[in-house]
Parts: C-alpha cells; sequence; structure tokens
C-alpha cells in the first residue's frame, strides 16, 4: 500500500493498546516494521497504516483481488458456504450467553453472519466500509447494513443486546477506540464476542516471522493473543468470560492456494492432486489459528 502513513511524535513508542512505552522491534516483514509490547504482548505494525486509505482500499477490488496472497480474497463469493458454515459454529458458540435480541456485526462484509444470525431470532443491524460488500448484502439477503465506519452510524447508546467482532480488529489502526464504542452502544449485560488471528497460537510461536498471520500484513495492523486482547477488553470496560479456539471452515482448495506464498511449485502439485482426487472443496476446520473471546458489558 502506498501513501501517507500516521507519524507518531517523540522519540517513544507507545502501544494503542496499553499505552505503554516497553514497545520493541519484533520483525521487518515485506518493508514493514512490526513492534512487540512487552506490556501487554500485542504486536503492531509501525507506523500505523492512514485509517482513510485503508478503507478506500477496503472496496471492489478487495473481495476479488489479483493480489490475494498479500490482500484481500481471490473469490469471496466462492466461499459462501464455508463462511456460512463458520457463522453457525460461532452461534453456537455464543448459545451459552445470549439466544436473541437486538445484534449488530462491525465488519459485516456481505451480511451472511447476519443471514445466519437472523434464521435463530436475532434481530439483526450491520456496518461495513465496503460499498460494494453492503450493497450486496441488503439487495441480495434484505439484511440492513450502514455503509460506513461505526462511529460514522451514529448507534444510541445501549442499543444492542450483543456486537460481533469476525476477524475484523486486527484490521483497525484504532481498536481500543472501537472497542470503546461498541461498549457505548451495548447494553447493560450485553456480550461482545469477538475472533482473531491468534497470535499466541501454536503455529505462530513454531514459524516465528514466517507465520501465515503475517501475510496480510498489509491489512492485519494488529495481532492479539489472550493476554493482549483480554486487556484491551478490560480498558474498554469488558469483562472477558471465555477465550478459546474459534471455528474457522476453509475448503482445501483455498488451504492449498495460501501455500503458494512459502513454495509456488508445491502449491501447484498439490493442486492437481486435490482435482484428481475430486477432494478441492473437502472443508476442513482450523481450530487452532483464530482465536474467539466473548466479554459482558457490566456498568
Amino acid at each position: 500500500m502506498s501513501g501517507r502513513v500516521l507519524q507518531m511524535s517523540g522519540p517513544a513508542v507507545v502501544c494503542g493498546l496499553c499505552s505503554s512505552s516497553d514497545v520493541h522491534d519484533l520483525y521487518q516483514i515485506k518493508g514493514w516494521q512490526l513492534k512487540k509490547c512487552h506490556t501487554c504482548e500485542a504486536v503492531f505494525v509501525f507506523p500505523l497504516p492512514d485509517c482513510e486509505e485503508l478503507i478506500r482500499d477496503y472496496q471492489d477490488n478487495y473481495f476479488s483481488s489479483g493480489d490475494h496472497l498479500e490482500w484481500g480474497y481471490e473469490d469471496y463469493f466462492s466461499l459462501e458456504d464455508e463462511i456460512r458454515e463458520t457463522a453457525r459454529r460461532r452461534l453456537r458458540l455464543m448459545q451459552p450467553y445470549i439466544r436473541g435480541g437486538k445484534l449488530l456485526e462491525a465488519g459485516a462484509a456481505t451480511g451472511w453472519f447476519l443471514d445466519e444470525a437472523r434464521t435463530r431470532g436475532f434481530e439483526v443491524r450491520g456496518v461495513e466500509v465496503s460499498e460494494t460488500a453492503a450493497k450486496w448484502g441488503e439487495g441480495s439477503l434484505k439484511v440492513p447494513i450502514f455503509k460506513g465506519t461505526l462511529r460514522e452510524a451514529k448507534l444510541a447508546d445501549d442499543e444492542f443486546d450483543v456486537v460481533v467482532l469476525w476477524d475484523v480488529l486486527e484490521h483497525l489502526t484504532e481498536p481500543l477506540t472501537e472497542l470503546r464504542e461498541i461498549h457505548r452502544v451495548l447494553k447493560k449485560g450485553g456480550y461482545l464476542f469477538v475472533s482473531v488471528p491468534d497470535f499466541g497460537s501454536v503455529w505462530a510461536r513454531l514459524m516465528g516471522r514466517r507465520w501465515f498471520g503475517f501475510t496480510k500484513i498489509r491489512e492485519h495492523v494488529y495481532y492479539y493473543n489472550r493476554r493482549s486482547l483480554s486487556r484491551a477488553m478490560g480498558r474498554a470496560g469488558l469483562k472477558v468470560v471465555n477465550a478459546q479456539s474459534s471455528p474457522f471452515l476453509v475448503n482445501l482448495d483455498f488451504l492449498v492456494s495460501k501455500l503458494a506464498q512459502y513454495s509456488k511449485p508445491a502449491a501447484g502439485a498439490l493442486s492437481k492432486l486435490l482435482g484428481w482426487l475430486h477432494l478441492r472443496d473437502r472443508k476442513i476446520n482450523l481450530r487452532t489459528v483464530d482465536l474467539f473471546m466473548a466479554a459482558r458489558k457490566e456498568v
């Protein structure tokens, strides 16, 4: 991504989640510097990209990107079955805490999760910065999706029983501000459910700088483990009630396409083998890739 970046004033780099200045260099990846906060263990890109430019990039070609190994999706709409099944499994994780009421999804994309939640009795609304995705969801699924950011939506205080952030928080340059806005729109006793790539996973620890979570460093600007995400929830006034692995359904063809970032010849050979075995559409659940967290607004 070209263009402006936000320059932080003064010699100290401050963590955007916990405000600590105990921040050190971690990795240099694809021209981007990653910093790690030793207080809360958050990892973030420095300098942070310009928020407005990021939002402009989440438009038409994000969902059908020719550069999908580093940005967006090769064909987002081909993943509908997997995304809907992931949605159903996430809804089952939510059941012990809440089974109905007003639900808001921030980062709703095309609205497939909202559609699944609606069939289970939720009154749904979405917020999505991609006008293309929001218009498709409203037109095809008849789900209400505001086109813009959560703050631009100007939602009422204490309006929602539940808010969900599925694979969104890692994209945000001001995650704590977003969490505090969510706290504002949640009713007392309401729940926030989040999924993020898990920087504390065994994969991240074993792979180091080659962890597949870093391949989208152009759009993923914050990386979380249980400690850093819990700290951010607490600073936003939310009490964590559960943290575990998050469901993440993909088909084998999608998985092999991501292998190309490590070895294009190996990915090509494996793709041919899957075609020969008629396994391209076989679905698997990558249970240890993402972190799921549930938090409650108590005051």
